[in-house]
């Protein structure tokens, strides 16, 4: 019983983590898109929640380790398996005017407000973990 309750701890944990680690990319149809690379299968929770949070808008959520995408319509949401037309919205993807003018103004304010001589590495993954960092706006890797 106790690993089980360390597995539901682990998967919860990761699925608060990825709330806010999550970056949804502007598409120039309207969509927002969004990758990641989870330890657990906590696709269906993000889902949920950003149905909820982000009622107004359509998006895509794609999993890179299971292939299964979150997808919401502006009403309904649903978890798929991935298919070639779904993987095909990450290979090509064409962001709107405006995610290119806030990706560029996100690194902007990220490289302005950073202070060299405090820079703290150790402490910067303890915060942010590095299994995060390639799908995040702000930092160019």
């Amino acid at each position: 019983v106790s690993d089980f309750y360390a597995l539901v701890l682990k998967t919860d944990k990761e699925a608060q983590h990825m709330q806010g680690f999550l970056r949804f990319k502007s598409l120039s149809n309207g969509i927002l898109a969004a990758e990641y690379s989870p330890d657990n299968d906590i696709t269906h929770f993000l889902t949920s929640y950003f149905s909820r949070r982000n009622s107004e808008n359509k998006f895509i959520i794609r999993d890179t380790i299971r292939e299964v995408y979150g997808l919401y319509n502006g009403s309904e949401w649903t978890v798929v398996p991935g298919t070639p037309q779904l993987a095909s919205v990450f290979e090509d993807l064409v962001y709107s005017e405006k995610e290119l003018v806030f990706r560029d103004l996100w690194q902007q304010y990220y490289d302005t407000v950073s202070i060299a001589s405090r820079r703290n590495e150790r402490q910067r993954t303890q915060f942010m973990p590095r299994r995060y960092w390639k799908y995040l706006t702000e930092i160019v890797i």
